[in-house]
């Protein structure tokens, strides 16, 4: 009986593996999410009051918005999608950075900075091939947090900023 079991459970994660493998990944889309733990509070979409967004107004205070994937292999991945809704944000600049130290080490990560230029939301595809890399990171096998920075690398927080971040999920290779 208890072979059964056994047998019965590694099939059901043959299966569910099978499933989501070549598929993309949500990783927080402000209800459902695939996240160990987020530095933001969930909101109202401002637009769609029905749909809960990552409220990201401490922007323009400096904040990061921060989430620690649950899965930290993203190397059947080739690229992160968000949503980033902007209001009263012209001018301002974000710094993506995917962290991926070696153990023991910090400061290890890619990056891409995104200027802001709209209002409103606004879908964002960044393909892992377009990242810069700072130091040496492990690699897309081990990303142990995504961080949304709204200072630093000559970026300096809008105070009128409001930003909202959705959807943000893994793009299957």
């Amino acid at each position: 009986m208890a072979s059964r079991k056994c047998i019965m459970s590694a099939l059901f994660a043959f299966v569910m593996g099978s499933a989501s493998y070549g598929s993309d990944i949500v990783l927080y889309d402000g209800e459902n999410n695939a996240v160990k733990s987020l530095t933001v509070k969930t909101v109202a979409d401002p637009v769609k009051p029905k749909n809960m967004v990552g409220d990201f107004t401490g922007a323009a205070a400096g904040k990061t918005f921060r989430i620690v994937p649950v899965d930290t292999d993203f190397s059947n991945y080739k690229a992160l999608s968000f949503r980033l809704y902007a209001k009263d944000a012209q001018g301002a600049q974000l710094m993506l950075a995917l962290t991926s130290d070696p153990e023991g080490k910090r400061g290890n990560y890619y990056y891409k900075k995104i200027k802001i230029d709209w209002d409103g939301w606004k879908k964002i595809t960044i393909p892992f091939d377009k990242l810069g890399v700072s130091r040496k990171p492990v690699g897309f096998n081990l990303i142990t947090a995504i961080n949304f920075n709204s200072r630093g690398w000559g970026i300096e927080p809008m105070k009128t900023a409001k930003l909202f971040i959705d959807d943000i999920k893994l793009i299957a290779k």
